[in-house]
């Protein structure tokens, strides 16, 4: 007993020192879960960040004002620069700061100073690189011990690449770099010396980018040598969503290696939106049985835009709505707009039930938790119980006073071809435009939803806060009259020109007396279901707006309506749509010259 109080003081005193190993076993580590039991993991393939799982991962930290630490050190020391890096994620991710953290010192990595971020952090990051560089500078220390503490107080840990490897608790495709090899050979599965993880997710080898890289059946021998391990292989686009004793899959199939066979092969494959039991290591259904009665359809988007309010998440989009277990020819195409923030990467299918004539009930995962919640969306017509979508012809009949309408729709995916068009697209910044396109540019009238974060430029649309702009774009830029609405309830309108506000632009909230607003901008929700954005002149809608069309029917001129949900962005005058504009609706889209809110000429 006397020897090992010995050791004990020994080794407090080393730890005192700086450069040995905090406490081996901290509270996180003593938990019964195999995931943490308070905070959250986001385990990333290591591609493209999906809107998807960065928004998960905003929700999960606590929102715009998040206390976020990122951790570069996978990274070779020549491709770190604290500052530029802070800035790019905080850019990426859509927050107002990063604080970074890095040190190949040990030393510093059990000071008190170094960790102190960590302390008060919701949140952290872990870059992609090497992972034996994040085991050499951190296994052991407070870095290690002070992560863990965030998880105990209800965080998030997110990592993709290394940063995922990393929060196993066995470290695979770490063999360290030499002088010949810098970063080490990422090819060698199990390095002697360089085998432990964080063990973030206990029992566990997670590898990354595996469809990119051919690895799926790289985790096999691992498994093979250590049964007692649950092998975890994601694809490069997708993410597990980890908390207790389970996890859901985002974005892009994930691979399980469980050490038994299937088939062929010694790993089977989890779909997006699946859910799996860490602990008995199986998959769970979605729903109940008795779930499973009560919502008998799926809705799946293949398209999906998100406009952020005060009040939450709008999704606009289309895709197919299916009884459960049919064949897929039986479903109907459909546009929706739903209260919730839907994806339509890895075509999650959403459970759903009738809920009305225009109105569906769907399952919705929570963006801050694991919860299936329902939402409401509405979408067009109903026929022997499924939405049936009206075709482009008569959506264009409906809308206007023509007998028959062509399509203007550009179509799903972008092309520089796309000319004399109305369609959608994401950027890889997270902007999302709707509008116009002539000549394979955003030309003519449209919106865009501006999640990009800085100042914009000439080559650029940002905003410091995410943000709305409707009007007119000339040249892929913002060039003509338009109107800037921010998430936190500013309003401007005025004159861009290559993207940059002119002297005339100035915030015109309206205030006062409704029916006196003069000159001024506002949001405001109908009764019907409408939702605009724009100016306002003696009380009515009159410049430049953009309306939500959630009435569906017929437009004359007393009331605003589409066959389906859509959006108008153009000329208002008296309340109505008079003069140039155009109409999307998921599936189909028209411009031209509007009067009383009726198409009357296509634009040519």
């Amino acid at each position: 007993m006397r020897n090992v109080y010995r050791l004990a003081v020994w080794w407090l005193f080393l730890s005192a020192l700086g450069g040995g190993a905090v406490s081996a076993q901290t509270l996180y580590d003593q938990r019964t879960t195999v995931g943490p039991d308070r905070g959250w993991l986001i385990i990333d393939g290591g591609g493209m960040l999906t809107n998807e799982v960065r928004d998960r991962f905003i929700a999960l930290a606590g929102g715009q004002n998040a206390s976020i630490v990122a951790i570069p050190t996978a990274l070779a020391d020549k491709d770190i620069d604290p500052d530029r890096y802070g800035m790019a994620i905080a850019r990426l991710l859509g927050v107002s700061h990063v604080t970074v953290l890095h040190t190949r010192d040990r030393t510093v990595a059990n000071s008190s100073a170094f960790v102190e971020p960590l302390e008060h952090a919701t949140a952290v990051w872990l870059e992609g690189g090497r992972q034996w560089r994040l085991a050499d500078a951190y296994l052991g220390t407070a870095v290690e011990r002070e992560i863990k503490a965030v998880l105990e107080r209800g965080g998030v840990v997110m990592g993709g690449s290394a940063g995922a490897t990393i929060q196993g608790s066995f470290l695979v495709r770490g063999a360290a770099g030499t002088p010949e090899n810098p970063d080490g050979d990422n090819a060698i599965m199990v390095s002697p010396g360089h085998v432990t993880g964080f063990g973030l997710l206990a029992d566990s080898a997670i590898d990354q980018h595996v469809d990119a890289r051919v690895r799926e059946a790289d985790l096999d021998p691992v498994i093979a040598a250590h049964p007692q391990l649950l092998g975890i292989g994601l694809y490069q686009d997708a993410a597990i969503i980890v908390h207790g004793d389970s996890f859901f899959v985002v974005s892009a199939p994930v691979l399980i290696h469980d050490g038994r066979p299937h088939g062929d092969r010694q790993y089977y494959t989890l779909s997006p939106g699946q859910v799996y039991d860490l602990k008995r290591r199986t998959v769970v259904p979605t729903l109940s049985a008795a779930e499973a009665q009560k919502y008998p359809l799926n809705l799946i988007l293949d398209r999906a835009a998100r406009i952020s309010e005060p009040s939450g998440t709008l999704t606009i989009g289309a895709g197919v709505l299916e009884s459960r277990g049919a064949a897929r020819q039986s479903a109907r195409e459909v546009s929706v707009v739903c209260t919730a923030g839907l994806y339509s990467i890895g075509e999650v299918a959403h459970p759903a039930r009738l809920d009305g004539a225009n109105s569906l009930d769907i399952l919705a995962r929570d963006p801050a938790g694991n919860e299936l919640r329902s939402s409401t969306c509405r979408f067009a017509n109903v026929a022997e119980g499924l939405a049936a979508q009206p075709s482009p012809a008569l959506l264009g009949a409906e809308l206007s006073t023509h007998s028959s309408v062509p399509n203007m729709s550009c179509g799903k995916v972008y092309s520089p071809n796309w000319d004399n068009c109305v369609g959608s697209l994401t950027y890889p910044n997270g902007n999302v435009y709707q509008g116009e396109f002539h000549h394979g540019m955003r030309d003519g009238f449209g919106f865009i939803i501006i999640n990009a974060k800085g100042v914009s430029d000439h080559n650029n649309i940002l905003s410091n806060e995410p943000s709305i702009y409707a009007g007119e774009f000339s040249g892929n830029r913002l060039n003509g009259h338009g109107v800037w609405f921010t998430l936190s309830g500013e309003g401007y309108s005025g004159t861009f020109v290559d993207n940059i506000p002119q002297a005339d632009v100035a915030k015109r909230n309206c205030t006062g007396d409704p029916g006196s607003w003069k000159n001024c901008v506002a949001t405001v929700h109908y009764p019907n279901g409408n939702l605009y954005r724009g100016e306002f002149v003696n009380g009515h809608r009159e410049g430049i707006g953009m309306i939500e069309i959630h009435a569906t029917g017929t437009s004359d001129d007393t009331s605003i309506r589409a066959p389906a949900p859509g959006i108008y962005v153009g000329e208002f005058k008296r309340d109505r749509l008079n003069g140039s504009g155009m109409i999307f609706i998921p599936g189909a889209g028209f411009y031209g010259t509007f009067a009383n809110n009726v198409l009357t000429a296509l634009s040519p």
